[in-house]
């Protein structure tokens, strides 16, 4: 019995290292969390603000595109040969070379930003993606119309689109779908059906 001060100090010693140590532990966790919470909450934040960006940058186009449709509408009411053709020619070009790479461009980020969330996808899909299969088969559609392919002459080419020009879209819509999404697809068939392809697949060749 007379080391037992000697063990009661030692185990308060070890007591007191232990501690000691799980508190720093304890801190540092804190500190490293607290740290990392604040840099993934700024990198959210500038996600955010890239994916806004994205949106204005498509609104600009999407305006511009708007703006040469109404001309090319308001010319074939007149009947300008040469205007006609040159705003068709020009609605094409600003359409593959301007408009679909910024859709592409936002609906990509969207798609890693929504990776996980059910609720956000099916919005953007609403609020986007169909209003951008409306527009695309309307603007198509109208610089194939048969009044103005007669205007132009008989040599005139209908314009056609790749279907890799808008698998984005489709790749949008087609990942994270499930077997209560069975309208998306009939829909999607249907949008591929009315810009000139069979199926909502991806064509390679």
């Amino acid at each position: 019995m007379k080391d037992w001060p000697f063990f009661v100090l030692n185990l308060g010693a070890f007591i007191t290292i232990i501690f000691v140590t799980w508190l720093w532990a304890r801190t540092s966790f804190v500190a490293e969390l607290a740290k990392y919470q604040t840099e993934l909450a700024t990198l959210q934040l500038q996600r955010n603000d890239q994916l806004f960006a994205l949106e204005d940058d498509c609104k600009v186009k999407h305006e511009r595109l708007r703006l040469i449709l109404k001309d090319l509408r308001t010319q074939l009411h007149l009947k300008n040969i040469e205007m006609v053709n040159a705003r068709r020619n020009e609605l094409s070009n600003v359409f593959v070379l301007d408009y679909l790479p910024a859709m592409q461009k936002y609906t990509r980020l969207a798609d890693e930003m929504f990776e996980h969330d059910r609720t956000k996808r099916l919005l953007f899909i609403e609020n986007y993606i169909r209003k951008f299969f409306d527009e695309s088969i309307d603007l198509l559609g109208t610089m194939n119309l048969e009044p103005l392919i007669e205007l132009l002459g008989p040599e005139t080419e209908p314009i056609r689109f790749s279907y890799m020009d808008f698998d984005f879209a489709f790749d949008f819509v087609r990942r994270k779908r499930t077997i209560f999404d069975f309208g998306l697809r009939i829909e999607m068939n249907k949008n591929a059906q009315k810009l000139g392809y069979q199926k909502d697949i991806k064509i390679y060749n």
